[in-house]
């Protein structure tokens, strides 16, 4: 551990690649499963851009392993951790929330 705080900033983004990897993956997978529901705006270059952006961040993730794996590991754990508390509650449907558009 470094006192210089270089720790922090080595190893955020190893949690944020895959982040935004899986973000990316979420709005390709919802479109696909739920083509009918509502969206406030749409995502410029669908389905190339955000295909092409979880594949570079895929393709970062997969670099950053083989560079500093401990580190990209224990990010990669970090989200594990956080989105345990969130896997039983984040399939119920939610009350008062349009389905389809309006």
């Amino acid at each position: 551990m470094h006192a210089d705080g270089s720790t922090v900033t080595d190893g955020a983004p190893r949690v944020g690649t895959p982040a935004a990897a899986l973000a990316v993956v979420g709005v390709v997978v919802l479109r696909c499963r739920e083509p009918a529901l509502w969206r406030p705006y749409r995502t410029w270059g669908y389905p190339v851009t955000p295909l092409l952006v979880g594949g570079l961040s895929t393709r970062m993730v997969v670099h950053a392993l083989r560079e500093k794996p401990a580190a990209t590991w224990a990010g990669i754990a970090t989200l594990l951790l956080a989105a345990g508390p969130y896997a039983p509650v984040g399939r119920r449907p939610r009350e008062g929330v349009a389905r389809e558009a309006p």
